[in-house]
């Protein structure tokens, strides 16, 4: 679950990804990931572990079980972009502007800029177990990558 800048709060049940309006009450789902996975499993094994709005509201990264991100544009409903990938579920992100950082239930942590096909630029390995929390300090995130203008 994540709260946007915008006050739509996305929440994330199962394979099931629903954006609920904190101003009119409105819910609406988002997007379903069921069906055939990344790693080849069958319908009902994927499921939703991450949410995150970008800092500007518009845009929301979810982490799936099977390693690969999905980036949707809220306001159109539309898939942007799926990154893949990381080996294992994806319990944690984080934005700074076009940075997307996640965290593997391998331990690694990738920043990736959205904006560009080969989306990662930076790994960081020697964790041990699952990396279940990521957050850029206040003071940093969009300072590394344009200010926080979001995907597009």
């Amino acid at each position: 679950m994540d709260w946007s800048c915008t006050n739509l709060v996305a929440i994330g049940l199962g394979e099931s990804v629903y954006v609920w309006n904190a101003e009119t009450g409105d819910v609406n789902l988002l997007c379903s990931v069921g069906g055939e996975s990344a790693a080849g499993g069958i319908e009902g094994d994927e499921y939703i572990c991450s949410l995150k709005w970008a800092e500007d509201g518009s845009y929301l990264a979810i982490g799936l079980s099977s390693g690969p991100i999905q980036v949707y544009d809220v306001e159109s409903e539309t898939l942007v972009r799926t990154m893949s990938g990381h080996l294992s579920r994806v319990p944690s992100l984080s934005w700074s502007g076009a940075i997307l950082s996640s965290g593997c239930r391998t331990g690694d942590i990738w920043n990736s800029v959205v904006r560009i096909g080969q989306h990662r630029v930076a790994e960081m390995k020697g964790h041990r177990g699952e990396v279940c929390g990521l957050e850029w300090r206040p003071e940093m995130a969009g300072g590394l990558s344009g200010g926080g203008q979001g995907v597009g």
